[in-house]
């Protein structure tokens, strides 16, 4: 299941739950595993076609390697350097693993889409979407699947008005999951609110953005990807209708929460930090507006060292933040 190109052999050890290498240092001695040049463990194309043919892969015989890239896939708000790999090979698990739990399968689909959809990875998004239509039986499943189809139509073919239409009928699934699912009902509404407010449709886009936030907050999930997503919508919602001061509250106790659960440098507090950063930018509190925007730059070029045009990107914001309010966070930028 691992690309032609291959994999670090620690990376390998990890994903597959092997404790040494020994075998892996054994099978590379006989000549069935390779080095490549660039130090990285391979099958020889040919091998590899011939070990498929004789084990016949499938999703109980590769349960470690799949629920442990499931398991990364949770981690949101985490850039892992190798994603690209990861997703060749949640490909192949797709292509070429036997489908002999469907539940561990779902379940794998689904997460695994999250993050692909973090980095707008839309041919993987695409065969995910394919493969949970032929799976989805209960309620739970189809409004994720119209929730996964709304994303899709939104990012990829810049259709808000058909991602409203497939978000409002996921929507229309949540009263009878509320309770066993708040998780997913939560980011139901919030996208929903996020489609309307795309649509200009804001007193609709507040009303499912509150409703998401408070169902986050009464399950005890504030520190969530997700949440960190809704928190930072809602919160630049209210203070555009005119509630910066709460837009601020709300941030700083989603970040309180993602500082306490999982780490200060994650590009989920990041953006926590930065959102604060363009609240007070808005409200014309420059002073404080550098010192989050710093913050969240000193953040970003940590978790974003080996992708600077990520890094690239947040500068460019801070370019345009600065033209459109005539302000003088400039200064910034030739830090980083």
């Amino acid at each position: 299941l691992i690309p032609y190109e291959g994999i670090d052999s620690k990376l390998f050890a990890q994903l597959t739950g092997l404790n040494t290498l020994n075998t892996v240092n054994d099978l590379i001695e006989y000549g069935f595993i390779q080095l490549n040049d660039y130090g990285k463990i391979m099958l020889h194309p040919l091998i590899q076609e011939i070990a498929v043919d004789d084990t016949k892969p499938s999703i109980k015989k590769c349960e470690s390697l799949i629920e442990n890239i499931r398991r990364v896939c949770l981690f949101h708000g985490i850039d892992f350097s190798y994603h690209k790999l990861l997703f060749k090979i949640i490909e192949n698990v797709i292509y070429v693993a036997e489908n002999d739990n469907i539940e561990q399968y779902k379940l794998f689909l689904k997460d695994v889409f999250a993050y692909m959809e973090k980095y707008s990875y839309y041919y993987g998004l695409n065969i995910i979407m394919s493969e949970l239509e032929k799976l989805s039986t209960d309620k739970a499943d189809k409004a994720l699947l119209f929730d996964y189809k709304a994303a899709y139509e939104h990012i990829y073919n810049n259709n808000p008005q058909k991602a409203l239409m497939y978000e409002i009928q996921a929507a229309d699934l949540c009263n009878s999951i509320k309770t066993e699912n708040p998780h997913l009902v939560s980011n139901i509404y919030g996208n929903l609110g996020a489609l309307y407010n795309v649509n200009k449709q804001i007193e609709m886009a507040k009303l499912y953005m509150e409703k998401a936030y408070y169902i986050l907050l009464e399950a005890g999930l504030e520190y969530t990807n997700d949440s960190v997503i809704q928190s930072c919508n809602y919160a630049n919602l209210i203070a555009s209708m005119g509630e910066p001061q709460n837009a601020v509250k709300v941030l700083k106790k989603c970040s309180e929460m993602v500082k306490e659960y999982n780490s200060l440098y994650s590009s989920d507090y990041a953006n926590i930090i930065w959102n604060i950063g363009c609240i007070y930018t808005q409200t014309g509190n420059i002073e404080s507006a550098k010192i989050y925007f710093n913050q969240a730059l000193n953040i970003y070029s940590v978790v974003w060292e080996d992708e600077p045009e990520l890094i690239q990107t947040k500068i460019d914001e801070i370019q345009k933040i600065t033209q459109i309010c005539d302000t003088k966070i400039n200064d910034l930028i030739g830090m980083y």
